[in-house]
């Protein structure tokens, strides 16, 4: 018999806890009633079966494996599809399948991720499911440190989690280029929350205030939700958000800058390098630096497989010896600033995997990384106050609590 091979749930007591450790939404929903009440008989065992969805395996796949019948599997898609389509299932999201004493299955609780889970539940007839509501508690943190290696290591020294030193670099993307500005002393400081579920962190929220010190400057981020927007702006209330990225991946390094004349090591000659080359492993995404549209996607003589963006006021970028360039992006489509164009590769004339970007400003190419770039529109004047408050709050927040007040504050 299956049941042999699984240890159950003994004691009735125990299927009821399970039930029941998650609030009904209202007291009108009897779907776990029927379950309780034959757990309550006092003689009834009930049976856990834990399982993972495999790759390429479907839910009604998995129920079938677990020996659900198929008309028993279809109920219980029908009832998940009213709160999410059992489509956007993944491989390993984890099932946890409850038969009652009759080895008829019970209930039904779908885990995602710690913060989303599912519940059906039968009352003898048909399956009623919802989304159970998990208990988060929020920690606000504020972590500052300094650099003396590289970026990444000085956030993780700090105590910021990965998730928060990637959000970093993006707030400051229009304004920072953290292939080349970062140095040796640079500062930072950011305050964000963490999302915790039983004592575990399980995520980050969005970034509320950061700083970054270079030098003598101080640059300023703050959060504000605009036009139903979270938006980020520094201490004068300027929008961070220009119409260009400084770089359009994360993490790489430059391999050959923006120059007139170039020793070219496949032509073996000297000519112009209307871009920037950054070296990154193949596959690395690449992100389109502004909102624009596809003026050309394919292949182009030595620049292998790219693609050329049109910009608001005149800018145009390019993006060359791409491995391969991302579903959806064909000529006469549009995009929006940071969304994913295509992968690092090595096509065209290329000694490795790398990317080429150029920008252009009208008919002139113009070096991406010392381009000073137009700002979106500041803080509107009606909610100039509001921001002002809002901004002075998390400063004292984010400000160091050693020192003195920091540099361009």
């Amino acid at each position: 018999m299956r049941r042999r091979l699984i240890l159950p749930l003994v004691i009735a007591a125990a299927a009821t806890v399970w039930l029941l450790r998650t609030p009904v939404d209202s007291p009108t929903d009897t779907a776990s009633a029927e379950p309780a009440r034959i757990a309550a008989d006092g003689a009834s065992v009930y049976c856990c079966v834990q399982d993972r969805l495999q790759r390429g395996e479907s839910m009604y796949d998995l129920l079938l494996r677990s020996g659900i019948t198929p008309r028993t599997a279809l109920e219980v898609g029908a009832a998940l599809s009213r709160v999410i389509k059992p489509s956007k299932l993944q491989a390993r999201d984890q099932f946890e399948l409850l038969f009652d004493p009759r080895e008829e299955l019970a209930a039904v609780t779908v885990q995602r991720s710690p913060l989303e889970r599912y519940q059906l539940v039968s009352d003898g007839s048909s399956f009623t499911a919802r989304r159970v509501d998990v208990p988060v508690d929020t920690l606000c943190r504020t972590v500052w440190g300094q650099l003396d290696d590289n970026l990444w290591s000085a956030f993780v020294d700090a105590g910021a989690p990965p998730s928060v030193i990637v959000s970093f670099t993006e707030v400051f993307a229009w304004s920072v280029d953290f292939f080349r500005d970062v140095r040796r002393g640079d500062a930072f400081g950011v305050r964000f929350a963490e999302l915790r579920v039983n004592d575990r962190v399980v995520g980050t929220t969005d970034i509320e205030a950061a700083y970054y010190v270079r030098g003598s400057d101080t640059l300023w981020a703050f959060s504000f939700f605009e036009g139903g927007h979270l938006r980020y702006y520094d201490f004068e209330g300027r929008s961070l958000r220009k119409a260009l990225l400084r770089a359009p991946l994360r993490f790489s390094r430059v391999s050959s800058s923006f120059s007139r004349r170039r020793f070219h090591p496949i032509h073996n000659r000297y000519q112009p390098h209307y871009g920037v080359d950054y070296a990154a492993a193949a596959g690395t995404p690449v992100y389109a630096a502004g909102d624009g549209r596809v003026h050309f996607a394919g292949r182009k003589r030595g620049l292998g497989n790219c693609i050329e963006l049109r910009h608001p006021n005149g800018f145009r970028t390019v993006y060359g010896h791409l491995q391969r360039i991302a579903r959806g992006i064909s000529t006469g489509a549009t995009v929006e600033q940071k969304q994913l164009i295509g992968y690092v590769g090595s096509t065209g004339n290329a000694t490795g995997p790398h990317l080429h970007y150029e920008v252009w400003q009208g008919r002139s190419a113009v070096n991406p990384r010392t381009l000073k770039l137009p700002a979106r529109g500041p803080v509107p004047e009606a909610r100039r106050v509001a921001y002002v408050l809002h901004r002075d709050r998390l400063h004292y927040l984010v400000a160091p609590p050693y020192g003195p007040l920091l540099a361009g504050a």
